[in-house]
C-alpha cells in the first residue's frame, strides 16, 4: 500500500494569504525567468505533492512571496528546510541598506567592484526586482538625508594611490558619459551595450579606490558622473528586461548623487525609477499592476520633494513623472494638474538655458494641445479610494484620488506629452 504524499502546507498557506492560485504563481515566476519556464501542473505539484523544484526556483518563489507580502519569508520556511538559497540570486537591494554617509557610498561602489567578473564582464549576481516599501524606502532615504553625509575624501581609505584625478580628467569622463548616452538613445539596451556601460561604471568606481583627487569638488563631480552613468545603465537594463539589475543601478546612483550633493541627478534618477514602474505595470509581465502604479506614485512624490531648489527643467521632469504616475492609477485630475505645472515650468523664461547638460533633450511641450489627448481617462467615480498605509509619505498638494490599481488609465503617457525629446526614451 503506497504512502500518501502530503502537500506543502506552508506554501499553500502563503499562497492563500496572498490570494494566489497555482496559476498566478506560475505567471509571476515566468515573469521573472522567461515565458513557459514552468507550467501550471509543475507548480501544482509543489503545492499538492510537496515537490521541491530545481535551482533557482526555490529562491525565486521565496523572493516573490516575500516581496508581495512585504515581509521576509525564507527559502527554508517555504520548502521546509529542503532547499538552500541560490548563491547568486539576490534581491535588487541586497547589501544596500547602508547609512546615507560617504562611507556608505564607498561601500556601494566597492560592492560593484567585488562582484564583477572578467575584464569586460557583468556582475556575477542575478538581481531579483523588488517592489512596495523595499523599492520606495531608498527613494525616501535619499530625500530624508539631503544635505547630510557629505565629505567623500575623508571616507576614502588612507592607502597608496597611483593617480591624481584632476578636473580635466573628470571633463573627459563626462564627455565619455555623453557619448554613451547617445549610444543608448540610438541603440538601446542590448547586452553588448549594457556590458560596455557597466565596464565604464566599474572603471570609474576603481578611481575612488586607486586615485587621489585635487579637491573635494573634483571628487564630487566624478561621483555625479557615476550617478549619471548608473541612470543610463539602469535604462539599458530595463530595455533588456533585467528589472532587478535596473533597480540596483538606480539605487546605487541615488547613493552617489546624494554624496555628490547633486539634487538634479538625484531627481532624474527618482523620476526614471517612477517611469520604469509605470512601464512595467503597463506591460503586465506577471507584475501586480496596481502595486506597480502605487510604487510609481511614491517614487514620483520623492522626485518632487527632491526637486525643490533645482533648476526649473528638473522640476518639470519631476512634475511630468508625477503626471504619468497619476495616469497609471487612474487619477485624471492629478494627471492634468501635474502636466500643467510641468508646462508652466518649461514656459518660464530661461528654463532651457539652465537645464543640466544631460537634460539637453528637454524642450517645451506643445502647449496648444491637451496633455494626454486621445487617452481614455476614467471618470472620477470609477476608482474608489483605498486607505493610506500607516507611515506612507505625504502626497503632492495637487488634489488626487487613488485608483484601486486594477484598471489603470488606458493612456500611454509618453515623455513627449509634457517634456518632449524628439522621441528619446531616456
Amino acid at each position: 500500500m503506497g504512502v500518501e504524499r502530503r502537500g506543502n502546507a506552508m506554501l499553500g498557506a502563503l499562497l492563500g494569504e496572498l490570494g494566489w492560485s497555482p496559476s498566478r504563481l506560475t505567471e509571476v515566476v515566468n515573469g521573472v525567468l522567461r515565458p513557459s519556464y514552468v507550467g501550471r501542473s509543475t507548480v501544482s505539484e509543489w503545492v499538492n505533492q510537496d515537490r521541491v523544484p530545481r535551482d533557482p526556483l526555490p529562491t525565486v518563489v521565496a523572493h516573490l512571496i516575500s516581496d508581495s507580502l512585504d515581509r521576509e519569508v525564507s527559502v527554508a520556511q517555504v520548502w521546509s528546510g529542503r532547499a538552500q538559497p541560490a548563491e547568486f540570486w539576490v534581491p535588487a537591494d541586497a547589501g544596500l541598506t547602508l547609512p546615507w554617509t560617504a562611507v556608505g557610498t564607498v561601500e556601494v561602489l566597492d560592492d560593484w567592484l567585488r562582484h564583477t567578473e572578467g575584464s569586460i564582464g557583468m556582475d556575477r549576481r542575478i538581481f531579483l526586482a523588488v517592489s512596495g516599501a523595499t523599492l520606495t524606502a531608498p527613494a525616501w532615504g535619499y530625500v530624508d538625508h539631503l544635505g547630510a553625509g557629505r565629505g567623500l575624501l575623508a571616507a576614502l581609505a588612507d592607502e597608496r594611490r597611483g593617480i591624481t584625478v584632476t578636473s580635466a580628467m573628470v571633463d573627459a569622463v563626462a564627455a565619455t558619459t555623453a557619448a554613451m548616452r547617445n549610444l543608448g538613445d540610438g541603440e538601446g539596451g542590448n547586452q553588448d551595450n549594457l556590458r560596455f556601460v557597466h565596464h565604464h561604471l566599474t572603471s570609474v568606481a576603481k578611481l575612488f579606490r586607486q586615485a587621489r583627487f585635487t579637491s573635494e569638488a573634483v571628487a564630487d563631480r566624478l561621483l555625479a558622473e557615476w550617478a549619471q552613468l548608473a541612470q543610463l545603465a539602469a535604462w539599458m537594463a530595463n530595455d533588456a528586461s533585467q528589472h532587478g539589475l535596473s533597480q540596483r543601478y538606480f539605487i546605487s546612483g541615488l547613493r552617489t548623487a546624494h554624496t555628490a550633493g547633486d539634487r538634479s541627478a538625484g531627481t532624474y534618477l527618482l523620476a526614471d525609477m517612477s517611469q520604469t514602474r509605470v512601464n512595467q505595470g503597463r506591460l503586465d509581465d506577471g507584475v501586480d499592476v496596481g502595486r506597480a502604479a502605487r510604487d510609481a506614485v511614491e517614487l514620483a512624490n520623492a522626485a518632487c520633494e527632491a526637486a525643490r531648489s533645482t533648476p526649473a527643467a528638473v522640476r518639470a521632469l519631476a512634475a511630468s513623472a508625477f503626471a504619468k504616475a497619476q495616469a497609471a492609477v487612474g487619477n485624471a485630475h492629478g494627471f492634468h494638474a501635474a502636466a500643467e505645472e510641468a508646462r508652466a515650468l518649461l514656459a518660464t523664461p530661461g528654463t532651457l538655458d539652465t537645464r543640466p547638460a544631460y537634460l539637453g533633450w528637454v524642450r517645451a511641450g506643445e502647449s496648444g494641445r491637451s496633455a494626454g489627448s486621445g487617452c481614455a481617462h476614467p471618470r472620477s467615480g470609477d476608482f474608489p479610494r483605498f486607505p493610506r498605509p500607516a507611515g506612507q509619505r505625504r502626497e503632492r498638494s495637487w488634489p488626487h484620488r487613488h485608483g484601486s490599481g486594477q484598471h489603470p488609465a488606458q493612456c500611454g503617457v509618453s515623455r513627449g506629452v509634457v517634456v518632449s525629446g524628439a522621441g528619446r526614451s531616456r
